[in-house]
């Protein structure tokens, strides 16, 4: 509409497009989303803009198989590891287990790291930039062989975001599991394995369309039945209170429609 012919508010609605991938506040690839309202003038126009949030959900994976690895120095160290999942959504557990087949080599620490990749590119021109989002101590102390040690890691305590895979063959979000194995001389000894996350819905929300014929399922049977009955409380005699005199007491009418008690003698 025109106001005044000063200023001119145009809606222009389009079709919503599937948004590829959910907020990335990252280094080399942020993802942003924003609602920009316009208002066009002669001399400039005004710009508003406000960011919101936008969240891609996943179904579950329908194959979703465990990994197991054997990695080791040769005659020296040889270890077995394995998870019991490839993909896990952000709020899940990571569960595992270490096996030492062969420990030839002082190890004194050992843990798990969960590394984010960042790849930006394409062609010859592609940088990858790793962040270590956690480390997981899961071992202090030299150990033997046959031994296992049990992995339980919580992704929930951490800021992930779901993996992202060639988004407009522009950029990808990888995440790795790092197993390091440090020596009493300090020599670092790791293995990566890239796994899956994504985002799980805590809710499931039903359509507007749903709703409505459920409520309108509600007020057909209402109506019906009829009127509703009022509360048994509100169905109820109002009787006389009791008098001090008791209840067997003797009670006369006088003349003038007022009652009057007599006590026994």
């Amino acid at each position: 509409m025109d106001l005044c012919g000063e200023a001119a508010w145009i809606v222009q609605p389009k079709p919503p497009s599937p948004c590829p991938c959910c907020d990335l506040m990252g280094g080399d690839c942020p993802c942003r989303y924003f609602l920009r309202a316009t208002v066009s003038r002669r001399l400039n126009d005004v710009v508003k803009e406000m960011d919101i949030v936008v969240h891609t959900l996943s179904t579950y994976p329908e194959l979703n198989s465990s990994i197991k690895m054997e990695v080791g120095i040769e005659d020296c160290l040889h270890i077995e590891f394995e998870y019991n999942k490839s993909k896990y959504h952000l709020k899940d557990v990571i569960v595992g287990k270490i096996y030492f087949l062969l420990v030839r080599i002082k190890i004194k620490h050992m843990e798990i790291d969960i590394i984010k990749r960042e790849t930006t590119g394409t062609g010859p021109n592609v940088y990858h930039e790793n962040d270590t989002i956690a480390k997981y101590e899961i071992m202090d102390g030299a150990p033997v062989r046959g031994e296992s040690i049990p992995i339980r890691l919580f992704l929930a305590g951490y800021e992930l975001t779901p993996t992202m895979r060639d988004i407009n063959k522009k950029f990808s979000v990888r995440y790795y599991l790092n197993l390091v194995l440090i020596d009493e001389e300090e020599r670092r000894y790791f293995k990566q394995q890239e796994v899956v996350l994504w985002r799980k819905g805590d809710i499931v929300r039903k359509s507007m369309s749903h709703q409505a014929a459920i409520a309108s399922q509600r007020f057909e049977g209402t109506s019906s039945h009829g009127e509703a009955k009022p509360p048994r409380a509100a169905r109820r005699e109002q009787r006389p209170a009791v008098r001090p005199g008791g209840a067997g007491s003797p009670q006369h009418s006088g003349t003038d429609g007022t009652r009057s008690e007599t006590s026994p003698k």
